[in-house]
């Protein structure tokens, strides 16, 4: 019964980040068949998490995709990873990653310039 349960609350249909975003726990858990309560508590035994922590971790590792790849413009990463305006998803990042999205990309950017294409760091 346990690995129906929790297959239930991560049964939910693949959807991107912008669609998710605004779905709150009780309907996740509506379309999961169950309370509210008993999604949450399935889901963090499943995953270790709670439902808006697991979002909050995807759509940040989009957001790191997204500032790796050059994507200009805080709007446009914003706006693909379900953030209502670039200031919100500023906001979001700086709480998860200890910095704002503008400086963890340079940041990277430099640590990727000091690798070479072996894989080795320079000294």
């Amino acid at each position: 019964m346990r690995t129906c349960r929790a297959g239930s609350a991560l049964a939910i249909p693949p959807v991107s980040p912008k669609e998710v975003a605004g779905w709150p726990v009780p309907e996740l858990a509506a379309i999961s068949g169950l309370s509210r309560a008993a999604f949450a508590r399935t889901f963090h035994e499943a995953l270790g998490q709670t439902p808006m922590q697991y979002l909050t971790d995807w759509r940040m590792a989009l957001a790191r995709d997204h500032l790796r790849m050059g994507e200009p413009g805080m709007a446009s990463i914003a706006r693909n990873v379900g953030y209502s305006s670039p200031y919100a998803f500023a906001a979001a990042f700086r709480r998860h990653h200890g910095e704002p999205p503008g400086a963890w990309r340079l940041r990277e950017s430099a640590r990727d310039k000091e690798v070479q294409p072996t894989g080795h760091h320079i000294r």
